[in-house]
């Protein structure tokens, strides 16, 4: 049951329609940190958030992809330290926004980087059906940006996001209403 709700999620990830608008991304992720602290899920973990650029996108979809990858960061951090997740970005010239989300959490193996966005991949164990990186992976697609991860097994892993910044939409805006 669990399964085939992870397949219809991902089906949905590709066909619903979109509200494309500013997205300030820091309040969503601020209101995300409250309820998980509230929660108790963010015990012991040191949290850092830095700058965090709007993009042009979908506020729930991109609501949703940093949902589950800071879940994911706290989910593998590594029992043997104090955990430390860190959330962040930064505008790249004027039309591009990369954020990333840093945990020194377990690492993910080498071999094993190149599977990590396919369904059902789960190489340490957890809960979940191993869905998550390919729900992002399909909502940043759709956002035309890209998704990539490094990590050192042992470690920590780096999710990066590159996303289109507001900034590219009202230039490219203003220049096709001038003309």
């Amino acid at each position: 049951s669990r399964i085939i709700d992870s397949l219809l999620s991902l089906s949905r990830v590709g066909r619903v329609e979109y509200r494309w608008q500013k997205v300030h991304i820091a309040p969503r992720v601020v209101d995300m940190i409250n309820e998980l602290k509230a929660q108790g899920a963010l015990n012991g973990i040191e949290f850092v958030l830095g700058d965090l650029p709007p993009v042009h996108g979908d506020a729930d979809a991109l609501e949703r992809v940093f949902d589950n990858l800071v879940r994911n960061a706290i989910k593998y951090l590594s029992p043997d330290r104090p955990g430390r997740i860190e959330v962040g970005g930064q505008l790249l010239g004027q039309d591009e926004v990369r954020y990333f989300v840093r945990d020194n959490g377990i690492g993910i193996r080498a071999e094993h980087l190149e599977r990590v966005f396919l369904p059902f991949s789960r190489f340490a164990g957890g809960e979940g059906e191993g869905i998550g990186l390919s729900l992002v992976r399909r909502v940043v697609d759709r956002h035309r940006g890209r998704v990539w991860i490094e990590s050192v097994f042992g470690e920590g892993t780096v999710v990066w996001l590159q996303l289109p910044a507001w900034r590219e939409v009202v230039e490219k805006t203003k220049l096709s209403m001038a003309r």
